[in-house]
């Protein structure tokens, strides 16, 4: 899956396509993507040592990403590795607003219903 080359265009951010929502889906039923809601809240403070750019963001850059997307999800082309506390680390990640995580649910609702 190609990630949205920016994320934005004039400072609104891209929708995910329908292409790319199905295929967050089916690799989120498979375990190959890593999506931020599979973290329990009690590990949302390991939200920089599993998405990596987190780290190189200000905090301008961060209060705009958290004001644009809901979720962040790992694609396994960015997966470099676990850590001792079984969460994946990626390099990359795609920002997911709370319109497409909806989008994103349905489609996981229906794989796992085939």
């Amino acid at each position: 899956m190609e990630r949205a080359e920016s994320g934005k265009i004039d400072g609104k951010s891209v929708p995910l396509t329908e292409e790319q929502i199905r295929d967050i889906a089916i690799g989120a039923v498979a375990g190959s993507h890593f999506i931020s809601w599979q973290l329990p809240e009690r590990d949302m403070n390991l939200l920089q040592s599993i998405f990596m750019p987190f780290i190189f963001m200000d905090e301008i850059d961060l209060k705009e990403f958290t004001a644009t997307f809901a979720h962040v999800v790992g694609l396994p082309g960015d997966r470099i590795g676990m850590a001792i506390n079984g969460y994946p680390i990626h390099s990359g990640m795609q920002g997911v607003t709370q319109t497409d995580a909806e989008k994103i649910i349905a489609k996981i609702k229906l794989v796992e219903s085939i």
